[in-house]
C-alpha cells in the first residue's frame, strides 16, 4: 500500500512549489498599491516610495518570491500590513472557526448525501427517490448564501430556535458552539450533499444492475445482503472521489458563508485583507487553503487504495 502512495507523496511536492507560485503570482496582481494604502490620506509619491522600499515591493517580482519563499520554508508567513501581527498567528486565531464550519459542513454533506442516495436508489420510481431527486436539483441550483438567508429567516427570526449570527467556541460548551455553527455548516454542505446525493444514487443503481448482483439474487442472498455488502461497497469507489471534491469545495463557499453569519473565521480575514491590500495575511490564508486540499487529495488517495484491491496490487 505504501509503495502506492510514496509515489502520490513525493508528486505533491512540485504540486506545492506550482501553488505556491502561483498564490505568490496572482495576489501580486490585485489591484491597488498597498504601500498607498499604508500611507494614509494625501500621501507625497516619495513617502509612498519610502514604504515600497521598507515593505521590498521595489524589488523585482522573481526575487520578492525568493525573499517569500525562503521565509516560507522557515515557518515565517509574513506580518500583516494593516496590524503588524505575524500572519501564522493571525490565521492560527481564526483556523479554529473555519474548521468547526468545515467539519459541520462535510458531516451534513456525507451523511446526507450517502443516506439520501441510497434511500432513492433502494426505492427507486418510488415517492422518496422523485422528492430526493427535486431536493437534489433544487440544492444544487441554489447558491448557498441564499440557504443561508433562507435558514436565518427560518430558524432564527421566524422560529427563534437558533442564533443567526456569531460564533462560540467548544470550551464554553457543544451545545453553544453546535447552536452557532449549526445553519451556516448546513448552508455550507447544502450544495455538496445535494450533488453526492445525486451521484450516489446514479452509482447505487448502475451497481445494482451488474451481472454478479444478479447472481447474488440467484443464490439467494437476501436484499440486504446483496444491498450492504456488495452494491454498496463497490458503488462507494466513484464516491470517495466526488466526496473528495465536494469537501475541497467547501473551502471557496466558506468566504460567503462566515460574512453572512458574522463568523470569525478564515473567509472574513481574508475578505478584510483584501479590502485593506493586506498581501502577506492574503498569500498565508490562500496558501493554507491550497495546503488542506493537498492534505484532502492525499486522504482520498489513501482510502481509494484501501477500497480498491486492484490498486492495492498494482
Amino acid at each position: 500500500m505504501f509503495s502506492v502512495l510514496l509515489p502520490r507523496l513525493a508528486r505533491t511536492v512540485p504540486v506545492f512549489l506550482l501553488v505556491t507560485v502561483c498564490v505568490f503570482g496572482l495576489t501580486s496582481l490585485l489591484p491597488g498599491d498597498p504601500a498607498a494604502a499604508l500611507a494614509g490620506e494625501n500621501p507625497t509619491p516619495e513617502q509612498v516610495e519610502e514604504i515600497r522600499r521598507q515593505l521590498g515591493l521595489d524589488r523585482p517580482l522573481w526575487e520578492q518570491y525568493v525573499v517569500w519563499m525562503g521565509k516560507l520554508f522557515q515557518g515565517d508567513l509574513g506580518v500583516s500590513l494593516y496590524n503588524g501581527q505575524p500572519v501564522a498567528q493571525a490565521i492560527l486565531g481564526r483556523l479554529p472557526v473555519t474548521l468547526s464550519l468545515a467539519l459541520v459542513a462535510m458531516i451534513f454533506t456525507i451523511v446526507v448525501g450517502l443516506l439520501g442516495g441510497i434511500l432513492a436508489a433502494a426505492r427507486r420510481g418510488g415517492p422518496v427517490d422523485k422528492v430526493t431527486t427535486v431536493l437534489s436539483t433544487i440544492g444544487i441550483a441554489t447558491p448557498n448564501f441564499w440557504i443561508g438567508l433562507l435558514l436565518i429567516i427560518l430558524f432564527s427570526f421566524t422560529l427563534g430556535w437558533l442564533p443567526a449570527v456569531g460564533y462560540v467556541p467548544p470550551t464554553q460548551g457543544l451545545w453553544p458552539w453546535l447552536s452557532h455553527i449549526l445553519l451556516p455548516g448546513i448552508a455550507l454542505g447544502a450544495a455538496g450533499a445535494a450533488e453526492l446525493l445525486r451521484q450516489t444514487r446514479s452509482s447505487m443503481i448502475d451497481t445494482l444492475g451488474q451481472d454478479y448482483i444478479r447472481t447474488g439474487r440467484a443464490q439467494g442472498l437476501g436484499s440486504a445482503a446483496i444491498f450492504w455488502r456488495r452494491a454498496l461497497r463497490n458503488a462507494s469507489l466513484p464516491l470517495v472521489t466526488v466526496a473528495a471534491f465536494q469537501l475541497a469545495m467547501l473551502l471557496g463557499g466558506v468566504v460567503i458563508i462566515e460574512k453572512i453569519f458574522s463568523l470569525p473565521g478564515l473567509g472574513s480575514l481574508v475578505i478584510d485583507s483584501v479590502f485593506q491590500k493586506d498581501l502577506p495575511v492574503i498569500q498565508g490564508v490562500v496558501l493554507v487553503n491550497a495546503l488542506i486540499v493537498l492534505v484532502l487529495n492525499l486522504i482520498t488517495d489513501f482510502v481509494y487504495t484501501l477500497l480498491n484491491p486492484k490498486v492495492r496490487s498494482s
